[in-house]
């Protein structure tokens, strides 16, 4: 929704965000420093997932999405 537009526009051709915000080659405009922001939290979101084996009820939106993440158990990541 944000990531791929971005790359486009700006002709990126590796499209690996942790590689793009790990480069120090390059000054980042307002719109990449707000998408770094946007990755950050979700690379953490998704970490905590992993650590913690669940996702938070918090960022479960409706109750049929509730009914599948019920099912999940790390051992479908691990």
């Amino acid at each position: 929704k944000h990531w791929l537009p971005f790359c486009k526009k700006n002709n990126i051709q590796d499209r690996s965000p942790q590689v793009y915000f790990s480069s120090t080659s390059h000054s980042w405009s307002d719109e990449a420093q707000n998408l770094k922001v946007m990755y950050t939290d979700m690379k953490s979101r998704v970490e905590h997932v992993l650590d913690c084996g669940k996702v938070k009820d918090e960022f479960i939106t409706c109750d049929q999405f509730r009914g599948i993440f019920d099912l999940w158990t790390d051992k479908f990541t691990r």
